[in-house]
């Protein structure tokens, strides 16, 4: 779901200057795969620009595309500064009008036919057909909510930095609605929806925020720390820009260290949340229903999880700074009962030096992956049952567990590799190789991810497969339904697949598909 609101919303710089362009984009029709369904051939649309596609966005109510071009330096790997933003009439097929680009010097985010141009201390909306500033406002626009249109922002000096006033803003005229004080400087965590006009923003604690109005509940909490000195960081202002069911901004200075709290799980109108310093059951009201103190010290990035009536905290023992994983505090896992946060364990699992990479669970136990070592504890107390060194030195050192990622090929179906037996463990290295584990953690084969294919995303009980520029579409049973040629950077928005390769755009219409399954 992440993956496909990413992709709803185009993160690109545009400098000031404005000036119309005689681009002409050709196109023509080919056939790009195979529908077994209707055992009929796929067909894509092909659009041909002048330079290297880095990003698009595909308004489909007025169908218009939004095409950042962006040519390769010297050495062929990172995208150049300088650049070009072309509008394109997909129905008139004609440009509208095209801009350059300097990736130094400002955002802009895009949503349906708003198109906003954001630089620090003011934004403005740019008509899609002309290019042309239909208004502007002396503020940030960081997050436009696809559901009302509103936009949300922080107002912003050059000596103060961004502020913790946030304002809302009608993106059709630029209006001002609302302000509310949410402290952000750790950054925005999470965002989403808890109906059409509700949001939950996790920014410092937990906000339920109405978009209309600006009303709702604070629950605050710590999620970072100024005071980290095992960094020496640069002297600039880090701004990365995110994507959760909109946009989010993560502001860090060069001493601020951020993520350093957990998941947002919803259970039966309940949120279950941990930050730096506690962990909590908010109720859907805003109020504590119990919060336990956890240690300060050794607290970093953690996931929370509900097994029976038992809530589980992993802490991994590592948090952000300046977007980098750095290792911070100590592994830890820890129970509560999910009533009344009776602590059942907390269990050291690890020194300051490890992090937990990933977590397993099952047969009442809980297996944490580190670096080079596997650990299995018991989930009923938290004992240490056993861990056992990997050696990493030829394979790469280890990165995840594989769960339902990795696909292969069985007679006529398409399964989950961890599937295939489920006696054996996966493990994902950093050098894209994957050892086979048995239950006691010795190595019995490895293999590479590229023998497999890997889940792209998935859609309507449909899960897209990909190995090198091959997409398969399975249906909930692993039968093979369409195959594709498109590679991993394929995204789908409404009924369309989309892939750029160089300076060339394919829609491919997979309406038939998503029909013929139902």
């Amino acid at each position: 779901m992440k993956k496909l609101f990413f992709l709803s919303l185009l993160l690109i710089t545009v400098i000031p200057a404005f000036g119309q362009s005689k681009m002409s984009i050709l196109n023509k029709d080919r056939t790009i795969g195979k529908n077994y369904l209707a055992d009929s051939d796929i067909r894509a649309t092909e659009y041909f620009f002048p330079e290297r596609i880095d990003k698009y966005y595909h308004d489909i109510t007025n169908n218009h595309l939004t095409v950042e071009l962006r040519g390769l330096s010297e050495i062929g790997k990172n995208p150049k500064a300088i650049g070009k933003i072309v509008v394109y009439d997909l129905n008139k097929h004609q440009v509208n009008w095209s801009k350059n680009i300097n990736f130094q010097s400002s955002t802009m985010l895009q949503y349906n036919d708003m198109l906003i141009q954001s630089k620090p201390g003011f934004s403005f909306r740019l008509d899609m057909e002309t290019g042309k500033k239909l208004w502007d406002i002396p503020k940030n626009i960081m997050y436009i909510d696809p559901v009302t249109g509103i936009g949300l922002g922080y107002p912003y000096s050059s000596s103060q930095g961004f502020s913790k006033r946030l304002e809302a803003f009608d993106m059709k005229d630029g209006g001002f609605l609302w302000y509310r004080e949410i402290y952000r400087e750790y950054g925005w965590n999470d965002l989403f929806h808890l109906n059409d006009s509700v949001i939950l923003l996790a920014s410092a604690g937990l906000h339920t925020i109405n978009l209309r109005t600006g009303g709702g509940w604070n629950n605050d909490a710590v999620t970072g720390t100024n005071n980290y000195n095992k960094v020496i960081a640069a002297n600039a202002i880090g701004i990365a820009m995110g994507l959760v069911t909109g946009t989010f901004l993560v502001y860090t200075g060069s001493d601020i260290v951020t993520d350093i709290n957990s998941n947002i799980l919803i259970d039966d109108e309940v949120l279950y949340y941990a930050s730096r310093e506690k962990i909590s059951v908010v109720e859907i009201n805003g109020f504590d229903r119990w919060s336990r103190i956890l240690p300060k010290r050794e607290t970093a990035k953690s996931s929370v999880f509900i097994q029976d009536s038992v809530l589980y905290m992993i802490n991994y023992g590592y948090a952000f700074l300046n977007g980098q994983r750095i290792q911070h505090g100590e592994p830890f896992i820890a129970a509560f009962t999910r009533q009344s946060g009776r602590q059942l364990f907390l269990s050291k699992a690890g020194n300051e030096e490890e992090m937990i990479l990933d977590f397993l669970t099952g047969n009442h136990e809980l297996l944490l992956l580190y670096k080079d070592k596997v650990a299995r504890y018991a989930m009923d107390d938290g004992r240490l049952l056993a861990k056992t060194a990997i050696p990493v030195k030829n394979q790469g050192k280890l990165k995840s567990f594989i769960g339902d990622e990795y696909y292969t090929k069985t007679d006529s179906l398409y399964q989950p590799l961890a599937a295939c037996d489920p006696d054996k463990l996966y493990v994902l290295t950093e050098k894209d190789q994957i050892l086979i584990l048995n239950t006691g953690f010795d190595i019995l084969d490895t293999t590479e991810t590229n023998q497999f294919y890997q889940c792209n995303m998935s859609f309507d009980e449909m899960k897209f497969l990909v190995r090198d520029n091959e997409t398969i579409i399975v249906d909930s049973e692993y039968r093979k339904i369409a195959a594709i040629e498109a590679g991993s950077n394929a995204y789908l928005q409404g009924t369309n697949l989309y892939e750029a390769r160089d300076k060339t755009l394919a829609i491919i219409d997979l309406s038939e598909i998503f029909r013929g399954n139902r």
